[in-house]
């Protein structure tokens, strides 16, 4: 008896302070910008991030979104290079999404068709001569999401890793995959994507 009840006040409780499925806690977008190309603002969005465009210093912009209405905006001619990244709770663990896809909301635009796919066991950069050299299993388990599929987005992984491509191609050119069953992969860092992260 006073196991049952025990068990169903722990039910309770993980019901109570569990998020609920795709909670999003931030969103963050990445974009590159052309100086000399003319462009029209269209939305309120984009005429907010075109003021820090003047000074003609950076071409590349990293940009806090949660919460604010960028989805369903048209994005400016001369912004190219738009990456998207979305953090958010499934089944209480944390996530996150990469696409180039400025309209993309988890959970809502993905395919529900079952994709069968051997766990990862361990992920890799590794250098010219196949040494480890980075291990990030955790955070390709993370992007890929709770169905192992990374959202249905194809992402360069030139993208989904925070090195230059300068950087990929001397240091870190290859990433090697292992699954549970031992099976090993090697995927190109500056030629291959997202969905080639899977065995097989």
């Amino acid at each position: 008896m006073l196991l049952k009840l025990l068990s169903t006040l722990i039910y309770f409780y993980k019901k109570l302070t569990t998020p609920s499925d795709y909670t999003i806690i931030s969103e963050e977008l990445e974009y590159k910008i052309d100086h000399d190309m003319k462009y029209q603002l269209e939305d309120d969005f984009w005429l907010q991030e075109s003021r820090g465009w003047k000074d003609n210093i950076l071409d590349e912009y990293h940009c806090y979104v949660t919460n604010k209405s960028f989805r369903n905006t048209i994005v400016p001619q001369n912004v190219s290079n738009l990456i998207l990244r979305v953090k958010y709770y499934y089944d209480g663990k944390v996530y996150k999404a990469i696409t180039q896809d400025i309209n993309f909301v988890p959970g809502k635009v993905e395919q529900d068709n079952m994709i069968f796919s051997i766990p990862l066991a361990h992920v890799w950069i590794i250098d010219h001569d196949d040494k480890p050299q980075v291990d990030i299993t955790q955070k390709v388990k993370r992007y890929a999401g709770p169905r192992n599929d990374f959202h249905g987005q194809k992402v360069r992984l030139e993208d989904f890793l925070y090195y230059t491509r300068k950087t990929l191609e001397t240091r870190f050119p290859k990433i090697m995959l292992t699954n549970s069953l031992g099976m090993k992969k090697i995927v190109l860092t500056t030629r291959d994507s997202t969905s080639d992260l899977r065995i097989p």
